[in-house]
């Protein structure tokens, strides 16, 4: 070891490779065991592995890499730490920000087994204690959530979206997955569902990576998704012209609201509250679409809207007196056309 360290001064980190290799390729044979106590006394070992004598190789390996692994998770006052610039050469290149651009084939293909990996590493770092470690698990469900296919079969093989199974998987840690699942939620929110000018081909993976994972596991997900991701989903109804991406945020709000329908009144009133806020936003400004959606939304769940019907009044009769121009005929029209297909006259409906 004296030579080879005067004749190279990253002889630790060769050998260490080597070892590894030979441990993956050999197996604890007596060779490497051998290997292994060498490997030992390396000054950059012994700091990181346990003093006390491992049973076999493939210990001391495990406690190698997770003696590592802290040092990569230092990101704080650590200015020489390496995570940056890993994940920002495996995880995040720059190519990844480019929206328009897709990903070469052989990196997409690897990216899909490994993605799920990685994401699931970061958030047992403990995301919230870290605000770096959340941007970069923000960054990856952004930029790679549309860049794989929800669901494909070929040679009678399934393949699913690689959140899927870092957002679903039983072998996941409980602890990571509620660490994963409210970001991955409000990315969802902030940079799709609620962002103008997005791709309708991104927007329909999304909507129905949604729709699969909530089919997945209704109880786990159904809450969160009426919380962060049903108003700016209808507000996206108003807007929202392709057929193929309007189907499939139907299927979604239909699921939703089925759901809601069997669950407890807490739930219920937050939809309630949901289908509020969108008649305050969006009456003055684009009420034809407004009742549109609130027409869908009538034949999906009736008794919800029946119940937001006095607000709705309230708030068409609030918009008429800030005009100041009497009864507005296209409000009327819309507000009389949704009382008809719900069954329900006007005279019925008490004061909220």
């Amino acid at each position: 070891m004296s030579l080879m360290s005067s004749m190279c001064s990253a002889y630790e980190g060769l050998l260490i490779s080597g070892w590894l290799s030979a441990l993956v390729i050999l197996g604890d044979c007596e060779e490497v065991i051998v290997l292994t106590s060498k490997i030992r006394t390396l000054p950059s070992t012994t700091a990181v592995l346990p003093h006390q004598p491992l049973p076999c190789p493939f210990a001391a390996a495990k406690s190698l890499v997770r003696g590592v692994s802290k040092k990569f998770s230092e990101t704080e006052s650590r200015p020489t730490c390496p995570m940056p610039s890993l994940i920002s050469t495996v995880l995040l290149p720059s190519a990844v920000y480019t929206a328009e651009k897709p990903l070469n084939s052989l990196l997409a293909s690897s990216l899909a087994n490994t993605l799920p990996k990685m994401v699931c590493g970061l958030g047992c770092l403990g995301l919230a204690q870290d605000p770096y470690l959340v941007r970069c698990v923000k960054d990856v469900f952004t930029h790679y959530i549309y860049r794989f296919p929800v669901k494909t079969s070929k040679n009678y093989t399934t393949t699913t979206h690689p959140f899927i199974i870092c957002l679903h998987d039983a072998e996941v840690r409980e602890e990571v997955l509620h660490e994963l699942r409210p970001i991955f939620l409000e990315v969802v929110r902030d940079s799709y569902l609620g962002k103008r000018g997005v791709s309708t081909l991104h927007l329909h993976i999304v909507i129905s990576l949604i729709l699969e994972l909530l089919n997945r596991n209704t109880y786990e997900w159904l809450e969160g998704i009426s919380s962060l991701l049903l108003l700016p989903l209808l507000e996206l109804m108003l807007t929202l012209e392709d057929h193929a991406t309007k189907r499939v945020a139907t299927d979604l709000l239909q699921k939703v609201l089925q759901e809601a329908e069997n669950q407890d009144t807490p739930l219920r009133g937050k939809l309630v509250k949901c289908v509020r806020q969108l008649v305050v936003q969006h009456v003055s400004w684009s009420s034809a679409r407004l009742f549109r959606v609130l027409s869908v939304l009538g034949v999906l769940h009736r008794e919800l809207l029946v119940d937001c019907l006095p607000h709705i009044a309230q708030a068409v009769t609030a918009t008429e007196e800030k005009r100041g121009t009497g009864l507005d005929h296209t409000l009327r029209h819309g507000y009389q056309t949704l009382l008809a297909s719900l069954g329900v006259n006007e005279g019925d409906i008490k004061p909220s």
